[in-house]
């Protein structure tokens, strides 16, 4: 039996490259949790949790989380899914359940010698498209440059995503539009900005004749009304909805289910409490004839990376919406690429991502992260 030796969690602070523009917020920076677990042969994963909406989660409630946990003895390692339902299930916050929970999974993959997603034993190793967003400016010409700008970078994209606010949506759409090469599908990410479905449908109908092929809509309606969401999915006939906000865990996917409020779900780590979560959520959504997306909130690599892992070998996730780790710059290694619009993984045992210790000590010396040292036991 294998069992952990040591914990070490830090709190992250980084900087953006620049502010980060939603419906419900602006951001600068991305902090959070990460978690680092070694066991007693040496062996180390790594993972993340970042506390990423008050609905469900604080920046306190994760602290208290992970300040407060204790082990009377060394914890077992030697399944993922075992430490997950002994000791993560019943933590409140989702941000310690996942970013253990990612920790452990690398780990598993590391003390086996193999790319975590070969764990899943889902099915042979396919990517799928993934989107570059473009947020909400102050305004159109930053719009449309923002936009000229991800193509400039990532000139291999097929998919793009568009955040929405619920004022100006048609306008922004086609400042985009009026930029960007012809034949790329789009993501549109209302975050809940339209409360009022039937206006919701009528502005995505409009946007759909400026863009093209619109391949989600994402979550356009108010997280805790069902109703409206399910009145949103049964008017659109060109684009698939799914719900975001309103599918946190296996409970959210029953109920999007039972009263047929979507055509699939955003699942992301740091909503669901990781990957152990999200992959009884994706059996559900499987088992439903649903489909659904990987995204991710404002995230470090080793968390992307996590989501990433799960895309390439479930055949029910149709488009990843990972970029985060793009905005980010760089304090340690990654196996994550980027190229042909898609995600890539390299062949590196567990999710192959790690902070290098040169490169974090650097970027604090310029003030591009703070680190804080929340716990370290060794058994």
């Amino acid at each position: 039996m294998k069992r952990i030796a040591r914990i070490q969690i830090q709190r992250f602070d980084v900087l953006l490259d620049e502010p980060y523009t939603v419906a419900y917020g602006t951001f600068d920076r991305e902090f959070g949790y990460l978690v680092t677990v070694t066991d007693t042969d040496g062996n180390v994963g790594v993972g993340l949790g970042t506390p990423c909406d008050e609905a469900y989660d604080s920046p306190q409630l994760a602290l208290d989380g992970f300040s407060g946990m204790t082990f009377e003895e060394p914890p077992m390692c030697d399944s993922p899914i075992a430490f997950y339902n002994e000791r993560l299930r019943d933590i409140k916050s989702p941000a310690v359940r996942c970013g253990f929970d990612i920790a452990m999974w690398d780990l598993a993959g590391k003390q086996q010698g193999t790319p975590t997603y070969n764990l899943f034993a889902r099915g042979a190793y396919r990517v799928k498209p993934n989107s570059v967003t473009v947020c909400i400016k102050p305004t159109l010409q930053a719009t449309a440059h923002e936009a000229r700008e991800i193509i400039r970078k990532y000139p291999h994209l097929s998919l793009m995503k568009i955040k929405l606010s619920g004022e100006g949506d048609v306008e922004r759409c086609q400042a985009i539009r009026d930029v960007v090469p012809s034949g790329l599908g789009y993501i549109l990410d209302a975050n809940q900005a339209y409360t009022d479905p039937d206006h919701g449908f009528r502005v995505m109908k409009q946007i759909r004749e400026i863009l093209g092929e619109i391949v989600v809509i994402e979550q356009p309606t108010p997280r805790e009304d069902i109703e409206a969401l399910a009145r949103i999915t049964k008017l659109v006939n060109f684009s698939k909805v799914y719900a975001d906000e309103s599918c946190v865990g296996e409970a959210d996917v029953q109920t999007i289910v039972d009263r047929s409020a979507a055509h699939g779900v955003n699942i992301k780590l740091q909503k669901a409490g990781g990957i152990t979560p999200a992959l009884a959520m994706l059996a559900l959504v499987e088992k439903h004839n649903l489909t659904a997306m990987l995204g991710c909130m404002m995230e470090l690599p080793m968390a992307v990376a996590a989501a990433a892992h799960i895309s390439v070998v479930h055949d029910s996730v149709v488009v990843t919406d990972l970029d985060s780790d793009l905005a980010l710059f760089s304090v340690g290694k990654t196996a994550l690429g980027f190229s042909e619009g898609a995600r890539t993984i390299q062949d590196i045992s567990g999710l192959g991502c790690a902070v290098e210790e040169p490169l974090a000590a650097e970027a604090e010396k310029r003030g591009w992260l703070a680190r804080e040292s929340v716990l370290d036991i060794s058994f």
